[in-house]
């Protein structure tokens, strides 16, 4: 099966959002700022591997930035990009509802 542009897009946007993990990095880093890895492992309790597959998908989407700190690396959130991927998600949402009471009136 085939599928537009648009919606391969849209799917592509929205991987990072469907783990609670990344959602609960996201939401700290939006909430705390800079953010160290031991700090996030400790907020996750997950293996230090399984957080960084999480903070590297997150990185590959440009959802977090990272710097090497004094003694270790620090991620915070992008908030640029956090703001694009909401919206188109918010627009797509939108549309999606405005199709459904579209044809809940026919």
């Amino acid at each position: 099966m085939t599928f537009p542009p648009e919606v391969l897009l849209v799917a592509k946007m929205a991987k990072p959002f469907n783990h609670p993990a990344r959602m609960k990095i996201l939401m700290y880093l939006l909430q705390h700022g800079d953010t160290s890895f031991s700090d996030l492992q400790d907020v996750l309790r997950l293996h230090p591997s399984a957080v960084t597959e999480h903070l590297r998908l997150l990185k590959r989407s440009h959802l977090i930035d990272s710097c090497t700190g004094v003694s270790q690396k620090m991620y915070s959130l992008n908030k640029d990009q956090f703001r694009m991927h909401m919206k188109i998600l918010e627009d797509v949402y939108s549309s999606k509802r405005n199709i459904n009471s579209d044809q809940e009136e026919e």
